[in-house]
This record gives structure tokens, C-alpha cells and sequence, in this order.
């Protein structure tokens, strides 16, 4: 068992403290899945279950618990010597400059901007316009009245994904697939990190339970604003045409 990453077993105490695959991974900085990804090696290496996941909550097994009594020192004096190592580095400067729509500056960006600035105090940020091909920045749903209300839905269906380890699109396209024998999901991806994430929606299992609490989270005809402009509808739709 010397071949044990440690990374993995600092993720598996991060949840195990957290009782929390989201609280564990905004902490630490990382996806709720990678985390996930994580604790299935590691269970996988050791031959047992550490950790009991329901769509409700994380709670550590026996074997958990025991597991975590043991490694919580050990990994608090390896932080420790990480950060007094870390902390004879230059602080990282410069500009950082981001280019994204009106509406997600103004809507998300603020606390991550805020906590970003706090942790790299010699950064100075800027913010450009999102290339003209965005198309959000036409999109209904993504205009201000909108995009407020579309996020708080994002949100919900991320407290059900957080639970199961998974990310928000990988509970997504498995509730599509969940739909019926006669139903495949046709995803789309501009990178290959995309199309891993999407394809480990097949990993995903899905109870009468965790349908209906997706389906409570984010009821049908919930989104705010169309898909795409009325104008464009009409190009896109042969029956319009007619």
C-alpha cells in the first residue's frame, strides 16, 4: 500500500471532514468530480468502501473513520511544511486580463474576483469584451433578468450533483439518457477535457429518487428566455419558413 497518492488520500479527508463533495471541492479549489474520481482509486486500491454517498449526504464508514483519525495529523504536518515552503516564493504579480460578456462580469465574477484579489493582492485584473462571436451575448437566456434566475437553477441541480460526486453537466446528460431506451443524448465538445467529462456521464446512476429531486430542482419550462433570439428562431425552424 506504500504506492498510495497522497493526493488521494488528501481528498478523501477533505470530504470526509466536509461530509461535502461541493464544500470539499470549493474549498480546496477543484471540481466536485475530480474529488469524486479521486476517492473511487482510492476505495478501489484499498478494496473497501470509505465513504457512504446518498443524494442527501457523505458520511465516512467504519473504515473511514478510522482511516481519517489516522491520516489527519500526518497530512496537517505535510501542509504545514508545504506552506512554510510556499511561503519564501514571490508572490505572483502582474495582469491578468479577462475577456468574458457584460453579463457574467457583472453577475459572477464579483465574489470570485473578490477572493481571488484577497489571496493575490499584487495582481491587478482587467476586464475586455468577450469576442463578438459569443453567442451568449444575444442569447435570451443569458441577458440580465435572465441569467439570474437560469444560475439559481444551475445551483440547485449542483447540490444534487455535489452529492453524488458528479459534476452539474454529468447529471445533465444522464437524466436526458435516463428518459427512455429511445433516448441518446447528443453532447457537444470544444475540448477534450469536455468530452471526458461528458463521456463519465455514462458512470452515473441514477435512482427513482435522484429523478425526481432533479426534476424538483429544475421543473420543466423553469429556464428563463428562449434558447436563442426570436429573429433567429424563424431561420431555424422549417415550419416557420413556411
Amino acid at each position: 500500500m506504500n504506492d498510495l497518492p497522497l493526493a488521494d488520500l488528501d481528498a478523501f479527508a477533505a470530504v470526509a471532514r466536509e461530509r461535502s463533495f461541493r464544500t470539499a471541492a470549493r474549498k480546496r479549489g477543484v471540481s466536485a468530480s475530480a474529488l469524486s474520481e479521486a476517492l473511487r482509486r482510492l476505495e478501489a486500491k484499498l478494496g473497501v468502501r470509505l465513504l457512504n454517498r446518498t443524494t442527501r449526504s457523505v458520511t465516512p464508514t467504519e473504515a473511514g473513520k478510522r482511516l481519517l483519525e489516522r491520516l489527519t495529523p500526518a497530512l496537517g504536518e505535510i501542509a504545514g511544511a508545504l506552506d512554510q515552503v510556499a511561503s519564501e516564493r514571490d508572490s505572483p504579480a502582474g495582469t491578468l486580463r479577462l475577456n468574458v460578456p457584460t453579463i457574467v462580469a457583472r453577475v459572477i465574477l464579483p465574489p470570485l474576483v473578490g477572493r481571488f484579489m484577497k489571496a493575490h493582492p499584487a495582481i491587478t485584473l482587467e476586464r475586455g469584451d468577450a469576442k463578438s462571436g459569443d453567442f451568449r451575448a444575444m442569447s435570451p437566456r443569458f441577458q440580465e433578468g435572465n441569467v439570474e434566475r437560469n444560475l439559481a437553477l444551475v445551483e440547485a441541480l449542483r447540490r444534487i450533483a455535489d452529492a453524488k460526486g458528479v459534476t452539474v453537466a454529468q447529471i445533465a446528460i444522464a437524466w436526458v439518457a435516463a428518459q427512455g431506451e429511445d433516448i441518446v443524448p447528443l453532447i457537444g465538445a470544444r475540448r477534450r477535457d469536455r468530452l471526458a467529462e461528458a463521456l463519465g456521464s455514462q458512470a452515473v446512476d441514477l435512482d427513482a429518487g435522484d429523478i425526481s429531486a432533479i426534476e424538483s430542482a429544475v421543473p420543466k419550462n423553469a429556464a428563463a428566455g428562449a434558447r436563442y433570439p426570436e429573429a433567429q428562431l424563424v431561420h431555424m425552424d422549417s415550419e416557420r419558413q413556411k
